[in-house]
């Protein structure tokens, strides 16, 4: 549940990002360094909750992978917001 917050907030994160610069790859880097972010705080600051093997490492890469994509998927949003706000605004002659 968790790790849907986290994906989630990558989104918001990289729209805001985008809305507040007007970059997105700056956007999209630093948005998508939340997911590895979570990632070690889940393995290496919360208790152990398993009870075989830990595969944090396989967990970064995947986690990493999905905060890309939604970091895209934030400054796509992004995008189509900031192209809705630019029609709204009133021309200035």
């Amino acid at each position: 549940m968790e790790a849907f917050i986290a994906i989630a907030f990558t989104s918001v994160v990289a729209l805001a990002l985008f809305l507040k610069l007007n970059r997105a790859v700056t956007a999209i880097f630093i948005a998508s360094m939340v997911m590895p972010a979570f990632v070690i705080y889940a393995e290496f600051f919360r208790p152990y909750e398993g009870g075989g093997a830990s595969f944090w490492p396989i967990s970064f890469y995947v986690g990493g992978a999905a905060g890309f994509i939604s970091a895209c998927i934030g400054v796509g949003a992004g995008f189509i917001v900031s192209k809705f706000l630019k029609n709204k605004r009133p021309n200035k002659a």
